[in-house]
């Protein structure tokens, strides 16, 4: 405990800001009044805060908490002893074969972590992560066992961001992460569940892979403030949207069926159709919605009741 005022226990633990609190084991607390709890926790950032297993909390006001180490996240590497930056052969994260950030984790040999070395910085190509910079050198002999294991996971880096769960990261101010592969990089953005990004500056991102969408610092009307990820996996090609609500209130909705009337949903996003919205059984329309706004339903095919409003609904362009 070497901060004014700080105090350290356990094992290896290192309190250097001033009013700085380290616990556990490996864990450090390097400035003014910042937390550090747990194993192999940093907290870094003025004010910052990070517990459990491998959380880092690097900017003003973070919070970082959880994260683990399991032998199924490894990392192949390549490049010169004694360098920092590496090239990625391979990488594996949680049965997942891409990964698009890995800033704040650690490299380790395996369990009992003889070497253990943060990620500080990294390069994306198309979007996978090609190449990482170690916070040390690598020695001839570590290079030769190119293969290492990834653990850690919780990163706040962003300013009074909270990062939570397991391989999540809150790399935009003020935003929150929590789940399991989730990243909240848009500033006040909020992402949660399995693999979701919330890209875009106040955007919330909610269900598993969604597409990612909209400006960390600025907000387009066309952006999208609400979306419902159902993919099934981190490859581009396995991303997709259940549900999307634009800064307009635009509700967007996939082609899909009505299973529950056994029909289908057509949503026409070009004007060359003559409606914005069909729903068909078979090949009859039993409702459509027009660009003007008109929605028209078919009653004698199935019973729209509980959706009529005054004056809106129309049969056939009789109203009803």
């Amino acid at each position: 405990a070497s901060g004014s005022g700080s105090h350290a226990e356990g094992f290896n633990t290192i309190a250097s800001g001033s009013g700085s609190h380290a616990e556990g084991s490996y864990t450090e607390a390097s400035n003014l009044y910042s937390h550090a709890e747990g194993d192999n926790t940093t907290a870094s950032g003025l004010y910052s805060h990070a517990e459990g297993y491998s959380s880092y909390a690097n900017n003003v006001g973070s919070h970082a908490e959880g994260g683990y180490y399991n032998g199924s996240s490894t990392i192949n590497l390549t490049g010169n002893a004694n360098a920092t930056t590496y090239t990625i052969n391979s990488i594996s994260i949680v049965g997942s074969s891409i990964a698009t950030n890995l800033i704040g984790l650690y490299i380790c040999n395996g369990p009992s972590m003889d070497i253990r070395i943060r990620v500080i910085d990294q390069t994306i190509t198309n979007g996978v992560v090609t190449s990482i910079t170690l916070s040390e050198t690598l020695s001839a002999s570590a290079i030769s066992d190119h293969q290492y294991y990834l653990y850690g996971g919780t990163v706040a880096s962003g300013y009074s961001s909270h990062s939570e769960g397991v391989y999540t990261f809150a790399s935009g101010n003020y935003s929150h992460a929590e789940g399991i592969l989730v990243n909240a990089s848009g500033e006040y953005s909020h992402a949660q569940n399995e693999g979701t990004i919330a890209q875009g500056q106040s955007q919330t991102v909610i269900g598993k892979y969604n597409i990612a969408q909209g400006t960390n610092s600025s907000i387009a009307n066309t952006d999208y403030a609400f979306i419902i990820g159902n993919g099934n996996g981190n490859a581009t090609e396995n991303r997709s949207n259940a549900l999307t609500v634009d800064w307009n209130g635009n509700l967007n909705l996939p082609t899909g069926n009505f299973s529950s009337i056994g029909a289908t949903l057509i949503y026409n996003s070009s004007k060359s159709n003559t409606n914005a919205i069909d729903i068909i059984n078979g090949s009859s329309n039993i409702f459509t919605v027009d660009w003007n706004g008109n929605a028209y339903c078919y009653p004698e095919t199935i019973s729209l009741g509980a959706y009529v409003a005054s004056g809106i609904l129309t049969n056939n362009g009789g109203q009803i």
